[in-house]
């Protein structure tokens, strides 16, 4: 029998225009999930994988004019949104122990666990109930999700945060994208999405909590060049958020 787990559903009985940067940046949106990704924690040897959205946020203004959605054909649809590839978490899922649950939790099983709670807010149970058992492992699971697209335009409140980092590739500063942690409000806990029907609360952002920058190492015995450097000129489309859009820009 395929991959599956338990379901228990709180509350069901069951227990611009033109040029700049037009991606996703950290902070409140309402928007919609357009494909689901799985990246490879590859710097790790232990399997770990990235649950990851490609999102799109509802039109910002209404002469708004998105990248387009086929990148090699600039001058076709384009998104009517910002867009950017977002994790669910910022730690890669992996078997491990879970000391809340007292036991060893595989990492495909917490995968599902956390598409389930997506699966609530999009209104698309059904669809995670009927796959149950039908997939042996979770990129089949991704695979008929996106192919069923059980999720399409549905938008979702979300609350995405921010962390730099150095890309080793080209040493340029980049930063990814991801929903921020669940927080404590008196005596509930409020999320980082949720249904736009959903009277739930949701996290707000605060770029104090949600924005990580990276630390740069402080120089010692500084020395001028001897010669004076050109420094290049900064253009929007060199912002930092450029990494997790999907595009090449």
């Amino acid at each position: 029998m395929g991959l599956s787990i338990d379901i228990k559903i709180p509350g069901s009985g069951e227990a611009g225009k033109g040029g700049g940067y037009k991606g996703i940046v950290p902070g409140n949106y309402k928007a919609k999930i357009n494909e689901f990704l799985l990246w490879d924690e590859h710097w790790r040897p232990d399997n770990g994988l990235f649950l990851v959205m490609k999102m799109e946020t509802a039109k910002p203004t209404p002469d708004f004019e998105g990248y387009p959605i086929n990148s090699e054909d600039p001058e076709g649809p384009k998104h009517e949104g910002l867009v950017g590839n977002v994790k669910y978490s910022t730690f890669a899922y992996r078997t491990k122990y879970d000391a809340r649950k007292g036991k060893e939790v595989e990492r495909d099983v917490a995968m599902l666990e956390d598409l389930l709670r997506l699966c609530i807010e999009l209104d698309c149970v059904e669809w995670f109930k009927a796959a149950q058992g039908k997939h042996e492992t979770i990129q089949e699971w991704i695979e008929a999700f996106n192919t069923d697209m059980p999720f399409k335009d549905k938008y979702l409140e979300v609350c995405i945060g921010g962390e730099q980092y150095i890309d080793k590739k080209d040493g340029k500063l980049r930063t990814g994208l991801h929903f921020v942690k669940y927080e404590k409000d008196g005596n509930k806990y409020i999320n980082a999405y949720k249904s736009l029907i959903s009277p739930k609360k949701i996290v707000q952002y605060d770029e104090a909590k949600h924005f990580k920058k990276v630390e740069v190492p402080v120089v010692e015995n500084f020395e001028a060049p001897s010669e004076v450097q050109e420094m290049p000129d900064i253009n929007v489309d060199d912002m930092p958020f450029d990494i997790d859009t999907g595009f090449d820009i």
